[in-house]
């Protein structure tokens, strides 16, 4: 479906938690991309909503990690 590269702020052998800002510890930003060429960007760090960008910047969602759940919120707060 899609490939994930982490940047080096995690270190080798981080996981996927740390991709989508579940792991504390370090911040970054890594780049998913998608078989068709589409590229996104998830900028993570530790405390803070994770930002999920298009490759040309442009925000597609953050996502605030809660106790119980996560919430995805559109650009507009929905």
């Amino acid at each position: 479906m899609a490939t994930a590269l982490q940047n080096g702020a995690g270190g080798k052998g981080s996981k996927v938690a740390t991709l989508f800002g579940f792991k504390t510890g370090g911040t970054g930003v890594h780049t998913l991309t998608y078989r068709d060429g589409t590229v996104l960007h998830v900028k993570s760090g530790n405390m803070v909503p994770t930002e999920v960008t298009r490759a040309d910047r442009v925000g597609i969602a953050t996502i605030e990690r809660g106790d119980d759940a996560s919430i995805a919120r559109a650009p507009g707060g929905t």
